[in-house]
């Protein structure tokens, strides 16, 4: 399987998260689709990270969680 592993020196959780696991789900899996071969575990590092809350609820960033954990289940049940 491909695991992939992402660092990123800054990152924002409400405005960024979920379009980059997003991104890189998808990433995944092209390149799973190209070699012919399942997606493994997506893991992010964030040297610095923010939870940027301006206007956000805290049921807010669950939903936000939420959907980001359906993103990347999707591509990696068959």
């Amino acid at each position: 399987s491909l695991r992939v592993t992402a660092i990123y020196r800054s990152h924002y959780y409400n405005a960024k998260l979920l379009g980059n696991l997003i991104g890189l789900r998808d990433l995944q899996r092209f390149v799973c689709e190209q070699v012919e071969i399942e997606p493994g575990p997506l893991t992010i590092f964030s040297t610095y990270a923010v939870f940027d809350h301006d206007g956000w609820s805290l049921a807010d960033a669950k939903q936000m969680l939420s959907d980001a954990r359906s993103a990347y289940a999707c591509c990696t049940t068959h």
